[in-house]
């Protein structure tokens, strides 16, 4: 599964890789979100998404872990920030979002867990280059029975672990390749091919270390939760996190 993960990068970090000719959806999200960059995104915090509107790419902030749009509450169930690849076709849930509503999940890493139960170790998984990458995502529109309130929710796509993240966990988010980002975005893919994009990523290309314990703690930030153990500063307090609009 994918827990947490890391956008080690600033607003504007999102702007040239994606293609983006501003930093916000047109219409301003005013959802209240998190000062980038973050090193400990955990459940229920709003996060940038990319998604296809009118043609081109649009920069949205949705809240992680989809909230059923038949709720009569906005509440999130835990199991619903990963979207498991084989069943995402066919669940309830989740095969209207994947047929008609597939985003990305910018990202720089994510923390995956292995160990005993009461002494699980976090490791930090994240490109060799460390540069940004795009999760697989889908997304849901859930909206109250007045339709006074509207909330826009994300879930993470996994896939089985590849060779090298099987060492530390059974399960990955599904990463894209760049090349195939457009073609995942894009309505009109058939659902066929959309199956086809969500392969365990190439082993090759990732790379992994020990990290903080601290991460296990939602609310708690800074770049020494994601560093290697080893040289991670020990008496470092981290921060907790800085509430801003993303406006």
């Amino acid at each position: 599964m994918c827990g947490r993960y890391i956008f080690a990068k600033n607003r504007k970090d999102l702007l040239r890789p994606y293609g983006l000719d501003k930093d916000f959806d047109e219409h301003g999200s005013g959802m209240p979100v998190y000062s980038l960059p973050l090193f400990n995104v955990a459940p229920t915090l709003p996060m940038p998404v990319i998604v296809f509107e009118n043609g081109r790419r649009v920069l949205k902030i949705m809240r992680w872990g989809l909230i059923a749009p038949w709720s009569e509450e906005p509440r999130m169930k835990l199991a619903t920030i990963n979207a498991r690849v084989e069943g995402i076709a066919t669940s309830p849930l989740y095969r209207g979002p994947f047929k008609n509503r597939r985003c990305l999940v910018p990202a720089t890493g994510y923390y995956e867990w292995n160990g005993p139960a009461k002494a699980r170790i976090p490791h930090c998984i994240q490109k060799c280059s460390h540069d940004i990458f795009s999760f697989a995502g889908i997304w849901e529109r859930w909206q109250s029975k007045d339709k006074g309130q509207t909330i826009e929710t994300f879930s993470v796509v996994t896939t089985p672990a590849n060779k090298f993240v099987l060492t530390i966990h059974t399960r990955m988010p599904a990463i894209l390749e760049e090349r195939d980002e457009d073609r995942w975005l894009n309505p009109d893919t058939p659902i066929e091919e959309c199956l086809a994009l969500l392969n365990p990523y190439p082993f090759d290309d990732l790379c992994a270390h020990r990290a903080s314990p601290v991460v296990n703690k939602a609310g708690i930030e800074g770049p020494e939760l994601a560093a290697p153990i080893e040289t991670a500063i020990a008496d470092s307090a981290p921060a907790q996190l800085n509430f801003t609009t993303f406006t």
